[in-house]
């Protein structure tokens, strides 16, 4: 039985599998339709911590939400 030892990464997707991501596809989309640029995941974590409002209203164009009625913001306060 082999033992792992703690912080050892188990597995890491090749870089096929990154390039072809839903993630790399989002950062892509917001690039191309917003103008922002991540260099990778945790600047794009940063981000959205950050600026919520608008994570979340990328989120909601990305996925191409549809409503009964459109939000008038993300957070009451």
């Amino acid at each position: 039985m082999k033992t792992t030892m703690e912080g050892q990464l188990l597995w890491e997707p090749s870089q096929m599998q990154k390039e072809s991501s839903r993630m790399v596809h989002y950062m892509q989309w917001l690039n191309q339709h917003h103008g922002f640029c991540f260099a990778d995941y945790e600047s794009l974590y940063n981000w959205s911590v950050d600026s919520i409002e608008d994570f979340w209203s990328s989120i909601w164009e990305y996925f191409e939400i549809e409503s009964s009625a459109p939000y008038t913001s993300v957070l009451e306060g």
